[in-house]
């Protein structure tokens, strides 16, 4: 674990972020963090499970692959309220449900103690 964030990782189909990629990327920039998309998560200090659609399949028959992915790597989550992610949280993740949700998350990981925790 790095002392201070460098990386964001999101591994995925692009598309699936939607209007989040913008806000994930601007908040980076602004911290002089990178954004890597379908980088190595290993190199990630924070990941993104993120999914743009309000739809009844989106949020209720998605699998929360992504999340257990970062979990298993013991890398904090931003995360859509999904049953999927819901279902297998264990008190790492930062829900996201508005834009600046983001900036929130971001500022309360920032601390390394608190990326430690997880």
């Amino acid at each position: 674990m790095r002392d201070k964030i460098r990386i964001v990782g999101y591994e995925g189909a692009e598309n699936y972020l939607g209007r989040w990629r913008a806000i994930v990327q601007r908040e980076c920039d602004k911290r002089g963090w990178t954004f890597q998309i379908n980088g190595d998560m290993q190199n990630a200090d924070i990941g993104i499970a993120l999914r743009d659609g309000e739809g009844y399949a989106q949020k209720n028959w998605k699998p929360g692959t992504k999340l257990a992915n970062l979990q298993a790597l013991g890398i904090p989550a931003l995360c859509s309220p999904e049953a999927g992610y819901r279902e297998i949280a264990n008190g790492s993740e930062h829900w996201i449900k508005a834009d600046e949700d983001v900036a929130i998350a971001f500022s309360a990981l920032e601390s390394s103690c608190s990326r430690e925790v997880i």
